[in-house]
């Protein structure tokens, strides 16, 4: 439900109405009682209920309301405004922060006002925010008596669970099989039963609660799995590669294009959305990531895209010049510990107020074939993205400046490499960072770019800042032009 918010309005329909009763009325010292409760506009006075969401404004409409000393909802004292109240009506708003009965059960779903001359109580259910489920974890297939956990939020007040055999139009589906017992854990974000006896074969499970439904599809047997997102579309070999989604149960395999992943490397979170590996030889070419399960396979294209790299340091653009900078082959004993073949390591002390400092002044190849970028592709949807290892933390000072074929007047600057995957700084281990390509070039498309004259991909660091000194250590690898996944 919604409400429309109408003080001022209102209090005007109430004078025009005679509504609006001076606080000392004769009958202002009777009882006081409430007949009821409705929206605020004007009109919709005939909207009265009995159920309110958090942070709705609601007129109070009954007799004797004058000299109000107190109001309370679910046994909590509220604010209230005089100015908003008559003998007959008081305008309230409901607090967002209110303690619910849906979370609370021993609170008193009640409205209580309080007045100099008695008490007026009204029944009031002040709604739970609406649940949701995210997913279901179990075994397959499903039979008669097996557990089944039901993950999401906001269980409160649940009325009923069950499954349908509809998959949609959930409010007018038919019952196909209830469940009788359950429990709700104390954050109300998980649900645990045995499955019930005659379960559907496909269908949807239903958690009814008083605020609203929530529903999930479900299957006897294994649902298909899902890709949400991967902690990097170009990993390092020998790191560890992260895949996020649902239904990961009873892998068969993980395969990209011609490599397939070391089962024995992989490991599955308990709620079978979250599978990690370590990375094989790289793939040949751009693929398909591939997921499969007992319940069907979930891809990914663009895995790999070795055809957009720009600069690799290996066979695909080279290091030119620059300070604090080395070529560095990873043999696993030391930072950063894995690599591609050659990776380029900025690295030494910062002092503060430092504007030249550390340089990786490279030649990069531009020329990617249309077959893997077209070049009306525009470049506010492109992003360089890059692999980087960042060995030490630091803190606020030291930044990196780029810039590309020469346009330092379009550099972007006070960057700080952070993960696409978690958005923080991953200290320690390789991870895929993305800049947007506008944000370094001045054309509209990637064709125009790829005619401006030049080559270069310029990173250098600096200390615009009084702090420091502070040791630094960085590993670059694997620059490609990309639309970002």
């Amino acid at each position: 439900m919604k409400y429309i918010h109408y003080p001022i309005l209102l209090l005007a329909f109430m004078l025009g109405c005679n509504l609006f009763i001076a606080c000392d009325d004769d009958d202002a010292g009777g009882q006081p009682v409430i007949h009821c409760v409705r929206l605020t506009d004007p009109t919709k006075t005939d909207s009265t209920f009995t159920d309110v969401h958090p942070g709705s404004m609601i007129v109070v409409i009954g007799e004797n309301l004058t000299d109000v000393k107190k109001v309370f909802i679910n046994d909590q004292q509220i604010s209230f405004n005089t100015n908003y109240g008559t003998s007959t009506n008081l305008i309230l708003t409901i607090p967002a922060d209110l303690k619910l009965t849906g979370a609370h059960p021993e609170l008193t779903g009640e409205l209580r006002i309080e007045t100099s001359h008695g008490t007026a109580v009204y029944a009031l259910h002040v709604l739970s925010p609406a649940p949701y489920i995210t997913r279901v974890a179990t075994t397959f297939p499903v039979e008669t008596g097996t557990p089944l956990r039901v993950f999401g939020g906001n269980f409160y007040e649940i009325e009923r669970i069950y499954f349908t055999t509809a998959e949609e139009d959930i409010e007018n589906a038919p019952v196909a099989v209830e469940v009788k017992e359950y429990t709700v854990n104390n954050d109300f974000d998980q649900i645990t039963f045995n499955a019930p006896a005659g379960l559907i074969e496909k269908g949807s499970l239903v958690i009814d609660c008083y605020t609203a439904d929530a529903f999930t599809p479900f299957r006897r047997s294994a649902l298909p799995p899902v890709i949400n997102r991967i902690s990097s579309m170009m990993p390092i070999t020998g790191t560890t590669v992260t895949i996020l989604g649902q239904n990961f149960m009873d892998i068969a395999s993980i395969t990209m294009g011609n490599r397939q992943a070391d089962l024995s490397t992989m490991e599955v979170s308990e709620e079978n959305d979250r599978i990690t590996f370590t990375m094989p030889r790289a793939p040949q070419g751009t693929c398909t990531l591939a997921v499969t399960t007992m319940g069907g396979t979930a891809e990914v294209s663009g895995f790999y895209p070795s055809e957009n790299v720009v600069l690799n340091y290996d066979n695909i653009g080279y290091f030119v010049w620059g300070g604090q900078a080395a070529s560095i082959t990873a043999d696993g004993s030391a930072a950063p510990y894995f690599s591609d073949g050659a990776c380029y390591r900025l690295a030494g002390e910062i002092p503060a107020w430092n504007w030249w400092w550390g340089q990786l002044q490279n030649t990069a190849v531009w020329d990617i074939d249309a077959a893997f970028l077209p070049a009306d592709t525009p470049t506010a949807d492109l992003f360089l993205q890059f692999e980087c290892y960042v060995a030490m933390d630091y803190d606020e000072g030291p930044v990196f400046r780029f810039y590309l074929k020469g346009n330092e007047g379009h550099n972007l600057t006070n960057y700080r490499p952070v993960s696409d995957f978690t958005g923080k700084m991953e200290v320690g281990q390789w991870m895929q960072c993305s800049i947007p390509l506008s944000s370094l070039v001045d054309e509209a498309t990637w064709g125009d770019f790829q005619r401006r004259d030049g080559s270069e991909l310029a990173i250098q660091m600096t200390n615009p800042t009084g702090n420091g000194p502070f040791n630094l250590e960085f590993y670059f690898d694997n620059f490609r032009v990309v639309t970002k996944k």
